[in-house]
């Protein structure tokens, strides 16, 4: 019988304890009733958690803890199998990542948690908790409170309803989510993802230049984690350049690894290419723009491989036409020369743009390796763009078997873009 046994370590933590223990040759029959009280989280996150995990996961030391934490556990051991049931609480805590960008404060959790390594009986009732927040800051959200229920049954925890947080405008809801095998080494997440919606101004000021208006709204169900990789099945629709653009098979592993990798399909629907290219060092396009990019991985924020097709479509209505500027760009980009060298410059005097019949790029990045090529042939030549009259310009890829390293490629989009002038005229 142990009745008020302590244990604890220094200055960091207490354990206290009561209950049997009966001794059997087969199984020893254990009865325990564990209580941790309040103890504050800091140091023990740091000695046990930071210390001896921040070389396999680097972004523990950016985190910052605060509060206490409490526990009460029951452990029981025999013939049938062991289980622990219990419920961990944090109070008045705070998690907090300044590197990268996120904040919970007020921090108010009950976490009931069960461990069973033999079959529950028939009708057993789930552990109730709760989680509770009364600042979450996340980036390109506003600063909002959460109370989210939580239901605990064998290696199994869940969110029975979904949690709704809001942007800007628009909604996002997330859940239910159900987690299996919980203590097991492949551990198992489910739960799905709805934007209703949502204002993409926030997010896309992040990456372009000037205000863009478009909405984010779909569904990704089901979204699974498993072995440290998720995949979801269902589709999400970015309104925005007057088109649209749909991914699909979003996914991610390695993601609590320093090199976490996201993958994704999407295609593009009618995008303007006026509104996409406009104001822009590129040069100004008109017309409407169709395609899809397939095997997007993107890792360290770039991408590292992909296959992009992209054409443009006749539609009633809108007119095609490109700028002197975007014409000599897209022929920089491609490898290939200016189009306005010699006496053909003599053109820009009279034209600052001209009419075409069609722009159509197949690109591709594997291993580092990027290469492009134009979808428009005609007698044994390959196109990038096809002129629409007898004063449009002809980009033709004049090296169908070019390859460049990716980060060359990215130098050289830089190196264009930069140079807000035209074409040089010799």
């Amino acid at each position: 019988q142990l009745s008020n046994l302590s244990l604890g370590l220094k200055d960091l933590i207490t354990l206290q304890a009561k209950g049997k223990y009966v001794h059997k040759k087969e199984t020893p029959d254990i009865q325990l009733s564990i209580d941790i009280p309040k103890t504050h989280i800091e140091p023990v996150f740091q000695h046990f958690i930071v210390e001896p995990f921040k070389t396999q996961k680097p972004f523990l030391p950016s985190l910052e803890l605060g509060g206490a934490f409490s526990a009460n556990v029951a452990l029981t051991s025999n013939e049938l199998g062991r289980r622990v049931m219990g419920h961990y609480l944090w109070h008045e805590g705070e998690l907090v990542s300044k590197e990268n960008g996120f904040s919970f404060k007020g921090i108010d959790l009950d976490l009931p948690l069960w461990y069973q390594t033999h079959k529950p009986k028939a009708g057993a009732n789930d552990l109730i908790g709760q989680l509770s927040i009364q600042s979450m800051a996340l980036p390109l959200l506003p600063e909002q409170s959460l109370k989210i229920p939580l239901n605990a049954g064998p290696n199994r925890l869940s969110v029975r309803s979904p949690t709704v947080l809001k942007a800007d405008a628009g909604e996002i809801r997330w859940g239910p989510l159900t987690g299996s095998s919980l203590y097991s080494s492949r551990p198992t997440l489910e739960t799905s993802l709805t934007l209703s919606a949502v204002e993409l101004g926030p997010f896309l000021s992040e990456i372009w230049s000037r205000s863009i208006q478009g909405t984010l709204n779909g569904t990704l169900t089901p979204i699974l984690y498993a072995g440290n990789t998720f995949s979801s099945k269902g589709k999400l629709n970015m309104r925005a350049f007057g088109g649209d653009l749909v991914f699909s098979d979003v996914g991610a592993s390695g993601l609590f690894t320093s090199t976490p990798l996201f993958k994704l399909n999407a295609q593009v629907n009618d995008l303007h290419l006026d509104l996409l290219t406009r104001d822009t060092s590129f040069g100004r396009i008109e017309g409407i723009l169709n395609g899809r990019i397939l095997d997007l991985e993107i890792a360290h924020r770039q991408p590292q491989k992909f296959d992009l097709l992209l054409e443009t479509v006749k539609k009633k209505g809108v007119s095609q036409r490109i700028s002197i500027m975007a014409v000599d760009n897209i022929a920089r980009i491609g490898g290939g020369q200016s189009p306005f060298m010699g006496f053909a410059g003599v053109i820009t005097s009279f034209f600052k743009e001209f009419p075409y019949k069609k722009i159509g790029v197949h690109a591709t990045l594997d291993n580092d390796i990027f290469k492009i090529r134009g979808t428009i042939k005609e007698d044994g030549t390959e196109f990038i763009v096809k002129r629409g009259g007898l004063s449009g310009v002809n980009v033709i890829n004049q090296n169908p078997d070019n390859r460049i390293r990716f980060q060359d490629m990215v130098k050289r989009v830089k190196r264009i873009t930069a140079d807000k002038g035209g074409p040089v005229i010799e």
